[in-house]
């Protein structure tokens, strides 16, 4: 993102990934934030997810297996 939140925000998360059916949501908190891109780590938040449909984990999970 190009406006990452401050730590401790929550969100709510819409999700889609390439070749799957609708959306995913969730719930979930800004745990990390990097302003600046570098090669080592790139700009932007990380996000722990606080909760999740268990269907649209399974598919989140099948997308995520695809990756490796």
């Amino acid at each position: 993102t190009r406006e990452p939140l401050a730590p401790g925000s929550r969100l709510d998360l819409t999700i889609h990934t390439p070749g799957d059916r609708g959306f995913m949501y969730a719930d979930g908190l800004v745990v990390w934030t990097n302003l600046v891109h570098s090669d080592a780590v790139p700009a932007g938040m990380g996000i722990r997810f606080l909760s999740v449909d268990p269907e649209a984990r399974e598919r989140l999970l099948a997308q995520l297996d695809t990756l490796s």
